[in-house]
């Protein structure tokens, strides 16, 4: 199954992961046969270089380059945080205008470390659309989309005028 292709030109390009695909082969993958990083050398026709992993349950935008030197220099900007990300989430409820989640996430077996996380939500105007699930009568909801965007460091969220909510 080929995975969108939400951009391209010759160094680099941004396709679809969907959730449950595992991005490539590790330790955890168990009986696992299917991966995005095979599924994309077959697409692409060519080697591939991850520039970063999304989790399995994660569904998003994976950018890999074609070429060493622009797998290189993406994945100096990853780690030094200069990539501007911007996500799209839907709420439930009556959410704040604004607001920050300030949670460090669990370094993950044998890293005991946690690891800063922060994450500016901005809601856009309300939409209302019926939930149609096959075992379930339809039903109408109220639910916010927001802009979501994760912050550069812990530091930058607590100078920043946003309420924190944890």
């Amino acid at each position: 199954m080929r995975l969108p292709v939400l951009y391209e030109d010759e160094s680099l390009a941004v396709v679809a992961k969907p959730a449950g695909l595992m991005v490539h082969d590790s330790a955890l993958a168990a009986d696992e046969t299917d991966f995005a990083a095979d599924r994309l050398r077959e697409q692409f026709g060519r080697p591939i270089h991850l520039v970063h992993r999304l989790d399995r349950a994660t569904s998003g935008c994976l950018l890999l380059a074609f070429d060493r030197d622009s797998a290189s220099a993406l994945g100096k900007a990853v780690m030094a945080q200069q990539l501007d990300k911007r996500y799209l989430t839907i709420c439930r409820g009556w959410p704040e205008q604004a607001f920050t989640i300030d949670h460090p996430l669990d370094g993950g077996p044998g890293k005991p470390q946690k690891k800063p996380a922060v994450t500016r939500f901005r809601l856009l105007p309300p939409a209302s659309w019926t939930n149609r699930r096959p075992a379930f009568p339809p039903r109408a909801m109220r639910c916010w989309s927001a802009n979501c965007s994760p912050a550069a460091s812990a530091r930058s969220a607590a100078t920043s005028s946003t309420p924190r909510t944890t």
